[in-house]
């Protein structure tokens, strides 16, 4: 095992005719860094900072479209209009019921459906969260349910960007 030790001094002034020959490192604080990705294959639309750029946590960095992100976002739209629709369609089913019209197996088949819909929505919100997406930010227009905005999970300077507009 080999041990580091480091001394951290202050920069100062010092007069030009001193002259201090010292090796160095400089290195990242761990604590403080962070690489940031895109959880979904998407395609640069807009950059919105450059390396050097001081950042504040949650700050947008970059614009993105994702099919993938429109797809599971429709599918989650798709999954919430079914459950409103089983709901709406057990209600009724209960209130025939209750007033003997329909039998109870019709109920049956009508908490089935609002079941099976309830457990497609969550699948579709699994989906969304996987993309970093959390379903309550699916109400979007139609024209950017692709659309994804990367933001940034601390504050810093930006170090590097290697993302270029239109790369996927």
């Amino acid at each position: 095992m080999k041990l580091r030790t480091c001394v951290i001094r202050s920069v100062e002034s010092r007069p030009g005719g001193e002259q201090v020959t010292l090796q160095g490192e400089l290195a990242v604080d761990e604590r403080a860094y962070a690489e940031v990705g895109v959880p979904m294959t998407a395609r640069v639309t807009r950059l919105l900072v450059n390396a050097g750029d001081a950042v504040r946590k949650g700050q947008p960095l970059a614009e993105l479209t994702s099919p993938e992100l429109g797809r599971a976002r429709a599918d989650h739209a798709s999954a919430t209009a079914r459950v409103s629709m089983a709901n709406a369609a057990l209600a009724r089913k209960r209130e025939l019921a209750a007033e003997r019209i329909v039998p109870l197996r019709e109920v049956q088949e009508a908490e089935s459906a609002a079941a099976e819909a309830q457990a497609s929505r969550r699948a579709a919100q699994a989906a969304l969260a996987a993309f970093g997406v959390a379903p309550t930010d699916v109400d979007v227009p139609n024209a950017a349910a692709s659309s994804f905005t990367l933001h940034a999970p601390l504050g810093g300077t930006v170090i590097a960007r290697a993302a270029v507009l239109g790369q996927m």
